[in-house]
């Protein structure tokens, strides 16, 4: 119901009545009925007109004629019809925005309720057309709603809902709103956003696939089974399909793809995914680029004018303009493509001392031509090894529609939209809820089931088509860490009435190029446990990457999946009742999943603490203090013999003077070439410690700026000189420190790292006032050998007789212990053990003999374990 007071217009339906001034277009009131309570918050115009800079525009007054209201303003007028139904509002902007309006502010509110409060209010705002920007996805803590709409996009007839109601309410009240989205101008899907969560798809589990042959693909089949794996993602590549023109590659075409995978998988109790990059188009998408009007479509890095003739046996393309500072890059990440269009020619080129070398003329199906001086040339932006189309142009379309026709003919049952954020590059911030929500809605207009629909990077206004989100991708150490960021970056998605997953996940990333445990990581059994507990708690799936049945040959890989597989069929079989899930979280711990007799399952509160000693024949180097929560008890240890350096053959890589603080100097180094620390992995130095706790540097060593990441942390809490050599990296290691929270998760958890193409070090410092340190050099590293290593709490203690050589490690649970190795092979040792730790704080010390006489150096892991959880 809308009515016209004296000097208001009010707009109520069965939930909530909201006032607006006649005279200002303010909000004066917004009653929520069941509480009788006024939750309108800070003050905001309801509708505006706003400039480029965001500043609204002034002398605003509202009119009804009907359940039409006009906004009247110094720069004109815009009328919006409002459709109060029983639980949400609708509006419809009716006509064009006004030339000197950037873009218009509709049902703008501000509210002020409790946001904790589980049977509270939820306020949410959704987009029924894709060029309607609702600006957040539904979410659980908003205390704020507006759409917006841009001039220079698209304007009339956007269509916006708004819903103001009990939380416990507002995904049903969602679906009914969603259910008016017309296909042909909005994005909707009935497995996704308000319909996500009834979708038991939506949680299933799959494996990234890049490659599609026929005869690997059946062989496979009971590796994936054995997984527990629900769904092949097939990704776009010379082995599967080609993206933007989608050929596949091992098939005839979409359709026998369908007869020969598809079809197979179903019958399997399995479904296909077609894993794309969204609108990007490879550089061998022939039936796109021979094309020469979707060539004029292409976006471009840069133009430049012909110097002379390009003739069929011409060498070079010679450019009038200065092109010295022009970089020419074949590799994955760059825009700086290899590719130059001519007329209708696309010409691969390398870059050298004269120009632009000829590498393959015609290229991607183009055809080759002369071409004379004085024509235009145009550097083509790529990533991804892809070209990207116009925005809003018809070829950026025709990509969508192919994607729809191959998932059609393919027999998917998802589509996963990779490398979204090359849209979000091509426009401004505020024009990604257009360009995305426009190229989703093409795609499902066309798609003749609807999709499961998930992607890399989204927009507001695919949210009511999205069914699964929040895939990372994968770690390769600081595992714990990358898992509890992920999942707490993933619960604005449960939030928002979404399916999580903590994929993509590799669970044993194996690196044989370096030393094992160096910066890649083993993955421990505790790690699995780790994220089993978290994907149990909120019922989150798993998307495996880099799992192949040839990994199942390694040990380690093998023991990990059986793990996470007892964890993952408890999940969805919903073994687990709320309330038990809720308990699991509340406890405070890590946790272990535990099977008594009869088959029934529990959990069981852990706690796992590491630290690194750096010297165990040196008396202040190989001690650590170890908290243990619970009751007394013989604690899990792990013990993991790492690599050691004489020092020999140093390179200087930070020049620092020894003399002076670390606070008083430079601490930082670009080089102008690559430097190469293959042979060299050690970083040695000397540190002065200043005695403070909580006082630490970290050492970091970058590919190039922002990318890959090698971390070293040194606790500089004692006093005196100490010698450090540093190896495995303590990337997200220790969230205890500030050092990581300034970088991007990525190359934190993540990136690999070429030690061949080392560019910049720098370090770090905190509460390290007083500290001083030798220069950081970098030296040969060893494998040592360390013999009966023994770790003593006091008056108790295990000793291990065994030698065990770098890149292997001990475990011991109090009944047994083992040497494992780097691929998880283990064979039992001998040990005497009176080991016990007590309730609270201790110290322990761990010794060992290097065979080698080097700096004997491990990690010492303790593990806890507290009650099971009822």
């Amino acid at each position: 119901m809308i009515r016209e007071l004296k000097n208001s217009i009010v707009i109520e339906n069965d939930l909530v009545e909201i006032t607006l001034s006649k005279n200002t277009a303010i909000v004066e009131k917004v009653i929520f009925k069941k509480t009788k309570a006024d939750i309108r918050g800070e003050e905001t115009v309801f509708f505006a007109f706003c400039n480029q800079d965001g500043e609204y525009f002034k002398n605003n007054s509202l009119s009804l004629n009907g359940n039409v209201i006009t906004l009247d303003t110094e720069i004109g007028k815009m009328d919006v019809e409002v459709k109060a139904f029983p639980h949400y509002f609708e509006f419809e902007l009716l006509t064009a925005l006004p030339e000197k309006c950037y873009n218009a502010v509709i049902a703008h509110i501000k509210y002020e309720f409790d946001v904790k409060d589980p049977d509270g209010i939820g306020v949410t705002g959704l987009a029924l057309t894709y060029w309607a920007d609702p600006v957040y996805s539904p979410n659980r803590g908003r205390k704020e709603t507006l759409c917006k709409v841009l001039r220079h996009l698209k304007d009339k007839n956007a269509r916006y809902a708004l819903v103001i109601s009990d939380f416990k309410d507002q995904r049903d009240i969602l679906k009914e709103a969603t259910l008016t989205i017309d296909k042909n101008t909005g994005v909707r899907s009935s497995i996704g956003g308000a319909f996500a969560l009834d979708s038991r798809i939506n949680f299933g589990n799959y494996n990234i696939q890049y490659q599609s042959n026929q005869k690997d693909f059946r062989e496979r089949l009971p590796y994936y089974k054995q997984l527990g794996i629900d769904q092949l993602d097939f990704h776009h590549g010379y082995d599967t399909f080609r993206q933007g023109d989608f050929k596949f590659v091992n098939y005839e075409n979409a359709a026998d793809f369908k007869k020969q995978v598809a079809d197979v998988l179903a019958e399997n109790n399995m479904y296909a995914s077609l894993h794309t990059y969204t609108a990007y188009i490879d550089d061998q998408a022939e039936a796109l680029l021979s094309k020469p009007e979707n060539l004029k479509m292409l976006t471009v890095k840069a133009k430049y004018t012909l110097l002379e003739d390009v003739l069929p046996d011409s060498e070079y393309v010679m450019v009038e303009e200065d092109i010295s500072d022009v970089v020419v890059d074949n590799s994955f990440y760059t825009r700086n493509s290899p590719s130059l269009l001519i007329g209708d020619e696309i010409i691969k080129i390398e870059k050298d001392s004269k120009g632009f070398k000829i590498v393959q003329r015609g290229d991607g199906g183009t055809k080759s031509a002369t071409h004379k001086k004085g024509d235009e040339v145009k550097h083509l932006f790529r990533f991804y090894w892809g070209y990207f189309p116009l925005l809003d142009s018809p070829l950026f379309y025709e990509v969508a529609r192919n994607t729809a026709k191959a998932y059609n003919e393919g027999g998917f049952k998802m589509i996963y939209l990779d490398a979204c954020e090359g849209i979000h590059g091509q426009c401004k911030k505020d024009e990604i809820y257009y360009y995305v929500g426009a190229f989703v809605c093409e795609i499902l207009k066309y798609c003749e089931i609807d999709p499961i629909l998930e992607g890399s990077a989204g927009a507001t206004t695919i949210w009511a088509a999205g069914g699964r989100r929040g895939a990372f991708d994968s770690p390769s150490h600081g595992y714990k860490g990358l898992v509890k960021f992920h999942s707490n970056c993933n619960i604005p998605c449960v939030e928002n009435h979404s399916a999580a997953t903590l994929g993509w996940y590799d669970f044993y990333p194996m690196k044989l190029k370096y030393p094992g445990n160096e910066h890649c990581k083993y993955q421990h059994t505790d790690d699995v446990d780790y994220i089993g507990t978290l994907a149990t708690i909120y019922d989150y799936s798993m998307a495996f990457n880099n799992s192949r049945p040839e990994d199942m040959n390694i040990a380690a890989m093998r023991r990990n999946m059986a793990i996470y597989r007892k964890y993952d069929d408890l999940r969805k079989a919903q073994y687990f009742s709320k309330e038990y899930r809720e308990k699991i979280l509340a406890c405070g711990h890590e946790c272990q999943l535990k099977e008594k007799r009869g088959g029934k399952f529990v959990f069981v509160e852990k706690d796992y603490q590491k630290k690194k000693l750096f010297n165990l024949n040196e008396e202040k180097m190989n001690v650590a203090e170890f908290k243990n929560p619970f009751g007394k008890q013989t604690p899990f240890v792990r013990i993991e013999a790492l690599l050691s350096s004489k020092g020999e053959n140093a390179l200087t890589l930070l020049p620092i003077d020894e003399n002076r603080d670390l606070s008083e100097q430079v601490l930082s180094i670009q080089y102008p070439s690559p430097i190469n620390l293959e042979s060299h992995l050690a970083k040695c130095v000397r540190v002065k410690g200043n005695g403070k706790k909580g006082s630490a540097i970290a050492i970091k060593i970058r590919q190039i700026s922002g990318h890959p990441l090698l971390e070293y942390i040194i606790d500089t809490d004692f006093t005196g000189w100490r010698n450090f050599v540093l190896l495995e990296t303590d990337n997200g290691e220790r969230p205890d420190l500030p050092f990581d929270k300034k970088e991007h998760y990525w190359p934190v958890y993540g990136a690999g790292f070429d030690h061949s193409k080392v560019q910049r070090i720098s370090v770090e410092l905190e509460n390290a006032e007083g500290v001083r340190m030798s220069s950081v050099v970098a030296s040969e590293h060893l494998y040592d050998v360390l013999s009966n290593p023994t770790v003593k709490i006091g008056e108790g203690e295990v000793k291990f007789d065994c030698e065990i050589k770098s890149s292997d490690y001990i475990e011991f649970d109090g009944k047994k212990a083992v040497v494992i190795d780097r691929y998880g092979n283990e064979r039992p040792i001998h040990f005497t053990s009176t080991l016990v730790a007590p309730r609270g704080k201790f110290k322990a010390e761990l010794t060992a003999k290097s065979l080698n006489k080097l700096p004997a150096r491990a990690i010492l892991t303790f593990g806890f374990t507290g009650k099971e959880i009822r």
